[in-house]
């Protein structure tokens, strides 16, 4: 699964890295350089879908969707049930983690009541 956000390659898959650097089913290309969102989630990303944050100058938000349960960054492990967003830029999306403040972190989506149509992405909703 790919998608992009101005100059920014996200990919999903399933695979453990990216440009030589470990990075677990989800990584993001920029400058030439790969790199790991987080720690990545514990099962393969099936679709994918980016957008920039309105309101902000820099900030976006990609969309996860597979056969995973758990996404991990500083944060440490969010169970998200194959169902993500992995928010970057944004000062309103900032997260305070010992002491320091976390601008890039997952958040797990819910599955609004009576949405059909998600099992066919390959998300299994639990």
């Amino acid at each position: 699964a790919m998608a992009t956000v101005g100059e920014y390659l996200y990919v999903g898959g399933m695979f453990d890295m990216a440009g030589g650097k470990p990075a677990n089913n989800v990584a993001r290309f920029y400058s030439g350089v790969w790199e790991p969102l987080g720690m990545g989630v514990d099962g393969p990303v099936t679709v994918m879908s980016a957008l920039k944050v309105a309101g902000s100058v820099s900030g976006s938000c990609v969309y996860i969707a597979g056969e995973f349960r758990t996404a991990t960054d500083l944060t440490g492990d969010t169970e998200v049930r194959g169902l993500a967003r992995w928010c970057v830029g944004d000062p309103v999306l900032v997260r305070a983690v010992e002491n320091q403040v976390v601008s890039e972190f997952w958040q797990a989506v819910a599955v609004p009541e009576g949405v059909r149509g998600i099992r066919t992405m390959g998300v299994h909703p639990q």
